[in-house]
This record gives structure tokens, sequence and C-alpha cells, in this order.
């Protein structure tokens, strides 16, 4: 038994004892690492955020704890991350108070920011209340000013004197509105006449082609207007009916059954509406609203075998453009570019 007891206490010892010198040689291990101990006593704590000086003071105070458990060896050691401790608490209340007073400025700027508008608003709301009253001293100006007016309208109304004030006016509206309607008939007429003989240059017959290049010339001349009469060959002329063909979104076209050129058009335009107008009269009752859905149809619309030349109530409706809602009637020379009369009456 007391053989045991010997055992055991030499074996206790001889585990101190190597413990004991692990430990040594650890503690001797860190304080010889040097640079550690100067990155610690001398970092700077604008390079390390709150979080990261938390983690470094605990592993000091781990190193501390590991440090006073050798007793005389280490006690530089233990005193030196007691201070770094110390600093690193110090250093994040300092960082703390930083942000405080960072944030305090920044409530402080926003409160400045806050009174700055609310006085802002206060000038623009006192400006409104000027400008109110002022309208409201002007509205009521005009409501006295409009019942002034209304009495004296009254009064001459029932003396009679307005009525014959106005009838000189009158007489002369209707004598200006009489004069704008014969123009605008003159107009249209002359429009649409320019347009027939435009067309007729599409005619196969060469004594005629020449004859309506007359009355072109004769027709253009009174209206002051210059006409070339070369470019006005068979063959341009129909090359540029062709190409317009091509490139018109919708147009109305008159032609005559005996003429070459609906062949033509028909290879053009495969999906356009033709209308024969030999069974039919620009006059019937169902034209004035046939018509205008034809003309602005997405789809090109031909009248061919026509006989008689539409009313002059139509030429509004067949000469307006639905893009530019321009009513050429107002002009006596210039034609819309997607409408083409093509005609073969007899001179």
């Amino acid at each position: 038994m007391p053989l045991s007891n010997a055992h055991e206490l030499h074996l206790t010892s001889n585990f101190s004892e190597r413990h004991t010198a692990e430990t040594w040689q650890e503690s001797v291990r860190f304080v010889a690492n040097k640079p550690l101990f100067i990155k610690l006593a001398t970092c700077d704590p604008e390079i390390l955020t709150v979080d990261q000086m938390k983690i470094l003071k605990k592993y000091v105070e781990r190193t501390e704890f590991s440090a006073k458990r050798i007793e005389n060896e280490s006690i530089v050691c233990a005193g030196l991350c007691k201070w770094i401790g110390a600093f690193l608490e110090l250093a994040c209340t300092l960082r703390l108070m930083e942000e405080q007073v960072e944030d305090g400025k920044e409530l402080r700027e926003q409160i400045r920011q806050i009174d700055e508008k609310c006085a802002m608003e206060m000038t623009e709301m006192e400006e409104l209340k000027a400008d109110v009253e002022k309208l409201t001293v002007l509205i009521r100006e005009n409501d006295q000013t409009l019942a002034n007016d209304r009495r004296l309208c009254d009064y001459r109304l029932r003396s009679g004197d307005l009525l014959s004030a106005l009838s000189p006016h009158r007489n002369r509206w209707k004598v200006q509105l009489g004069q704008n309607e014969k123009k605008t008939n003159e107009l249209v007429g002359n429009t649409l006449l320019f347009s027939i003989y435009r067309a007729l240059l599409l005619c196969q017959e060469k004594a005629v082609a020449s004859t309506v290049i007359s009355m072109c010339n004769t027709h253009l001349h009174s209206l002051s207007v210059s006409f070339d009469s070369s470019v006005a060959t068979l063959s341009n002329v129909i090359a540029q009916i062709l190409g317009t063909l091509r490139s018109a979104r919708r147009f109305p076209l008159f032609v005559s059954p005996t003429d070459t050129m609906l062949a033509n058009i028909r290879a053009v335009l495969p999906g356009a509406t033709y209308v024969d107008m030999s069974q039919m009269s620009w006059t019937d009752s169902q034209m004035a609203s046939t018509i205008p859905k034809l003309v602005y149809s997405i789809f090109p619309t031909v009248f061919f075998n026509v006989t008689e030349v539409p009313p002059p109530e139509m030429y509004e409706i067949l000469m307006r453009s639905e893009e530019r809602e321009i009513c050429y009637r107002n002009k006596s020379v210039e034609l819309p570019d997607d409408i083409l009369f093509v005609c073969s009456f007899a001179l």
C-alpha cells in the first residue's frame, strides 16, 4: 500500500513537471514573439472596427489568462496583455463615442434642413395667402363689373338700342359670308377642273392629249400659274402615276372602261376595292355614306366606268387627306398626293 501511494505521487509529480514545462515553453514562445506585442501595443484603432477590437480583446484576455498560470516567469507578459486589453476597451469606447457624435451631427444637420424647409414652406404659404386675398378682391371687382354690365345690357335690350346697334354688323357679316362662299365655290371648281385636266393627259389619243394640254395652258395662264407643257408626256405621267400607286396608302381613282391603265392598276393593286360606277350615280342616297368609308379605308379604292363628274358637295370628302386632315378645296392648284383623277370625258 505505501508502495502504491509512492508510485501515484511519483506519477503526479512527473505529470505536473511535464505540464509546467509545456506551459513554460508556450509562454516563452509567446513572449518571444515581439512583433505581435508591438503590433498590439501600437495598432491604430482607426483601422479596426468595434467588432474587430472586441474579438482582439477576447484573444488578449485569453492570452493573459494563460500567462497568469505561469507564476513568476510571465508577469511581464500578463501585465502587457492586461494593458493591451484596457487599451482595446478604451478604443472601443472611444470609437462608439465618435460614432454617436457623428450620428448626432447628422441628426443636427437633418434638423437644420427640416427647419429651413419649414421656413421656406411657411414663406410660400404666406405668398399663397396673399395671392388668394388678391384674387378674392379681383373676383369681387369682376362680379361688380359683370353686374353693372348686365344691368346696362338689360336696359339696352328693353330700349331696343342694342338690337339696332347690332343690325349693321349682322348685315355686314351676311355679305361677307356670301362672298366667302362664292370664293370657296370658285376655288373648289378650279381645283377639280385642274384635276380633270391633269387626268386627261393619260388619254391614249394624242389629239385629245394635245387639246387637253392646250386647255391646261389656257386655264393656268388665266390663274397666273406657270406650266411647262413639255413635261406632260404620256410616258412620264403614267410612270409617275404607277409610282404613286405603289407608295400611296389610299386614294380614289377615276378611270374609263376603255382605258388600258385599269389593267395596269389591277396588276399593281390586286387588293384594292374596285367600284363600277356604270350602275350607280353620285347623287344616290347611299353614296353619301359609302364614299367616306371607301376613301378613309386602309385599302385603296378604284372608281371606274365613270360617266359624270362628282357634285360639289362631295369635293370635300373626295379631296381630304386622312393623315393631315387638310381640305384641299382651299388651294386652287395644289392637289393631294394620295388622290388621283383619271377620266376620259368627251371634250
